[in-house]
């Protein structure tokens, strides 16, 4: 008996079962920056635009900026919507520019997506509106000067984005009613015109500016008096 108990004691031991590795730490592995792979981490948060600026450069073409944050910048995603069409894709530190041409003043809705797809919950994208409201033009130094006889001379300057784009409508006098010119690249503008009727052409002549985007200036006036 006895020497058959010390038999089973001198068998060789079990072997100790195969570790097999989950598929989650290979996950881990791959995702956790302490893995040093090149993956970005993976987020319930899909990429938040920080911040955007839009600035109307020239008649109806605009500079939209801004930055957006995520796990990976780089690959997020930018689509441009409402008054502008467009996309983009952020460079490494998150910035991203588009320069297009805007149909209107309005709003402009901006959509962060992470290309990446390593979202594990909705939503998967961000947005963000803004207004396109460049400021309306504006008259200053409005004067008149007469010539000979019944010929005047009308004359200012336009402040605004784009001047050349921008047209004079003149009115108030008999003789200005109906009357446009256009505005330089510097802002100025002069009309010359012979007027018909003293008593008609007599009291304030009035000049409106109005932009590429239809917006109006307020009235400019100077008070004439025919002889």
């Amino acid at each position: 008996m006895w020497s058959w108990f010390s038999r089973l004691n001198r068998l060789p031991s079990k072997a100790a079962p195969r570790t097999v590795k989950p598929w989650f730490d290979e996950l881990e592995a791959r995702y956790c920056p302490s893995a040093n792979y090149p993956y970005p981490l993976l987020s319930n948060n899909p990429p938040v635009i920080d911040s955007i600026n839009v600035v109307n450069t020239h008649g109806h073409m605009v500079d939209i900026t801004g930055e957006v944050g995520c796990a990976n910048p780089g690959r997020a995603a930018l689509t441009f919507s409402g008054v502008v069409n467009g996309y983009v894709i952020a460079d490494s530190d998150g910035d991203f520019e588009l320069e297009t041409e805007a149909t209107d003043v309005g709003t402009i809705t901006v959509t962060a997506t992470d290309l990446e797809n390593h979202m594990t919950a909705d939503p998967t994208s961000t947005e963000i509106s803004t207004l396109l409201s460049p400021d309306p033009p504006e008259i200053t130094n409005f004067t008149a000067q007469q010539g000979p006889g019944l010929v005047w001379t009308f004359s200012g300057t336009v402040t605004a984005v784009t001047p050349n784009l921008v047209t004079i409508q003149f009115g108030g006098l008999q003789t200005l009613q109906s009357a446009t010119t256009s505005v330089d690249v510097y802002g100025n503008f002069s009309l010359t015109v012979t007027l018909q009727d003293a008593y008609a052409d007599t009291g304030l002549a009035i000049a409106v500016a109005i932009d590429c985007w239809g917006q109006t200036s307020g009235q400019a006036t100077y008070y004439v008096t025919a002889p």
